[in-house]
């Protein structure tokens, strides 16, 4: 199945030109993307300034596991792709792409 994920916030009130949580959107998105994805904006009409961050543009690679949590009860959850380690903090709502060598 394919999956949409969209930038927050959400909803009618949003404006697409401010992307408050980008990192966390994006880690995210890549915890839980399948392999049929799309990461972008809900439409809210073509008087809008949609923009199109630089990180879409890097190579994460491929998935080499499913997301899991750290620890059970920890509430920081991470996937290994074959370019980079991504892990969200649910509780401190920080996010960490950190990119391999």
């Amino acid at each position: 199945r394919a999956m949409m994920y969209a930038f927050s916030p959400g909803g009618c009130a949003a404006v697409p030109s401010e992307l408050p949580s980008l990192k966390q959107d994006l880690a995210n998105f890549l915890l839980v993307r399948g392999a049929f994805a799309w990461l972008g904006h809900g439409w809210k009409g073509c008087s809008r300034a949609y923009p199109f961050p630089a990180e879409l543009n890097v190579d994460y690679g491929a998935p080499v596991e499913l997301c899991a949590e750290t620890a059970p009860g920890s509430g920081i959850f991470q996937r290994t792709w074959s370019k980079a380690l991504v892990q969200m903090d649910c509780n401190t709502w920080t996010a960490e792409i950190t990119m391999k060598e």
